[in-house]
């Protein structure tokens, strides 16, 4: 018989507990992470014609490009509050498009973030 001994100081949660648990909370972040990130290739090949971002430039992480990213809800500044560089800006500034292939297709802010309501 396995003799139960206390739990000491740097052994706190699971790692002196001896009990086998199943760690559920890591695996069902995976799937949502997994999802996502299948959601946002998904996007990206019906906006730009490719899953991966290829054109107007490789993106060396294999995945989707960044407009698409922040259309789709990624912590960009300008889409989370007014910068007054942007809004109160004298000549309007352009964002590249969520489905540009070429550097020159350019949208305004309200439509890279996607969520409406944000003032160019």
């Amino acid at each position: 018989r396995k003799r139960r001994k206390h739990v000491r100081v740097g052994e706190l949660g699971m790692l002196g507990s001896d009990k086998k648990r199943i760690p559920w909370v890591c695996y069902v972040f995976t799937v949502v992470q997994v999802a996502v990130f299948i959601g946002e290739v998904v996007k990206n090949g019906i906006l730009t014609g490719s899953p991966i971002m290829i054109k107007p430039q490789f993106n060396p992480m294999i995945g989707p490009s960044t407009q698409v990213l922040i259309n789709m809800g990624a912590r960009y500044v300008p889409c989370m509050h007014n910068v007054k560089e942007i809004q109160g800006s004298s000549i309007p500034v352009l964002f590249l498009c969520p489905n540009a292939t070429r550097n020159d297709q350019f949208c305004p802010l309200s439509e890279v973030c996607g969520f409406g309501g944000v003032p160019n």
